[in-house]
């Protein structure tokens, strides 16, 4: 098994990431059509590495109970932190600072940091991967929190404190994440595994296309989502 050590080194991939996304939107602006395709590429890219890497280690290798358990928890645990997010931004709407978009966006990424720990129960390239399509999920999260702090009355260094206590969240994240499961029995790998599936799958599907379908798309906006997938077979295909 990886060392939580690495895996944290791993983690601090997706931090530089979501802090240059933090640091872009403080002086650029992206075009709703233009973060529409990303925001579909990289979805894209992120159900591939779990249909690549994390399904097959599952599939054959537990009970269909065990399975379920995990996938149901952790479809359970994302639509859970979902709500709560939702609930704490539009709480805090009205406010000049956007207090629940902050926690909200804390606890994302700290989960974000918890799922890339238990990725690489698939192993190193496979948590690799993984730690690599959720530094775009990441990018794209501080991206909109620095977005939305430009708008507040807080001092430019306050904004760019909160970033960065936000961000390190993903490798506090990905430590405690991969230090519970170093000391987990191997008995409950395949749960926790199916767990990462449908956590996974929530980030690429019900957060990223969610959101980018907010942006009527076109050919070119919704074929980034295969193109994307693309990407991750043909790295496969080479690795």
């Amino acid at each position: 098994m990886t060392s939580p050590l690495i895996i944290t080194a791993f983690a601090l991939i997706p931090m530089i990431v979501a802090l240059i996304g933090g640091g872009l939107a403080s002086v650029y602006t992206f075009s709703k059509k233009v973060m529409s395709g990303l925001q579909h590429f990289v979805a894209g890219i992120v159900v591939g590495a779990v249909a690549t890497e994390l399904l097959p280690k599952i599939l054959g290798h537990g009970s269909p109970v065990s399975i379920s358990v995990g996938f149901i928890l952790g479809a359970a645990v994302m639509l859970g932190v979902h709500e709560l997010a939702h609930f704490l931004a539009k709480k805090g709407s009205t406010s000049k600072l956007p207090t629940g978009l902050i926690i909200g966006s804390a606890l994302d990424l700290f989960l974000d940091g918890l799922l890339i720990g238990v990725s690489f129960l698939a192993g190193m390239s496979g948590g690799g991967l993984i730690a690599i399509s959720l530094s775009f999920c990441a990018f794209f999260l501080v991206l909109a929190l620095s977005s939305r702090l430009t708008k507040s009355e807080l001092h430019k260094k306050h904004q760019y404190a909160l970033i960065i206590l936000s961000t390190i969240l993903l490798p506090i994240g990905a430590l405690l994440g991969s230090t519970i499961i170093s000391h987990m029995p191997a008995q409950v790998m395949t749960e926790t595994l199916a767990f990462g599936v449908a956590a996974l799958l929530f980030l690429g599907i019900e957060e990223l296309i969610a959101e980018a379908h907010k942006v009527h798309d076109n050919f070119w906006i919704s074929g980034s989502f295969f193109l994307g997938f693309l990407v991750i077979i043909i790295f496969q295909n080479f690795s």
